[in-house]
């Protein structure tokens, strides 16, 4: 059995430096031909949300409760489309992963994240848990995603899986409803 050491030190950047230039590089990459990331494993489309994407359909003109956690997936939600940050509305202000805008305005709150519909409620409590323990000291925070390179759509995000740091590749397409706000 493979084990793996951790080698990183506590206060010292980057967890994953092989992986951040890889970031780097395809970024270069999209830049020279003009073009933003698609993530291919992450198709903007049902196979996305959906693990059978034919009850698409059906959950659309399925009924909403007030017992969301016994509806049906997305029940009553139509036209969704998958848009980019700056297709939002207003795109004055660069998009980051924790604002610092509500609570404290230290830079990381637990009040940076906020659930929709897509019911990935486990990712962003650990979000959260992590925002919660934050200063301005935190380089773990601060190094959990790769934002350098959200002019091309394309973003690092780190997780730790099996005992080493992994960064993996995401566009930044988020489904959303037809009037542009998000779940």
């Amino acid at each position: 059995m493979e084990t793996f050491e951790e080698t990183w030190y506590p206060l010292k950047e980057s967890r994953d430096p092989t992986g951040e230039n890889l970031v780097k590089q395809l970024a270069e990459e999209l830049r020279a031909k003009g073009s933003k990331f698609e993530d291919p494993t992450f198709p903007a489309d049902n196979a996305s949300l959906f693990a059978d994407p034919s009850l698409a359909e059906r959950n659309m003109n399925a009924g909403q409760t007030f017992r969301k956690d016994q509806d049906a997936f997305l029940a009553g939600v139509t036209g969704i489309e998958w848009k980019r940050p700056n297709e939002w509305g207003d795109t004055s202000e660069k998009v980051v992963m924790f604002s610092g805008a509500a609570g404290s305005g230290s830079g990381v709150d637990p009040d940076d994240v906020a659930q929709g519909r897509l019911g990935n409620c486990y990712y962003l409590a650990a979000m959260a848990g992590c925002a919660s323990s934050a200063d301005e000291q935190d380089i773990l925070i601060k190094d959990l995603c790769v934002e350098d390179f959200g002019d091309v759509g394309l973003y690092g995000v780190k997780f730790y899986v099996n005992g080493k740091w992994v960064t993996v590749v995401v566009d930044d397409r988020i489904p959303c409803t037809r009037n542009g706000s998000l779940w």
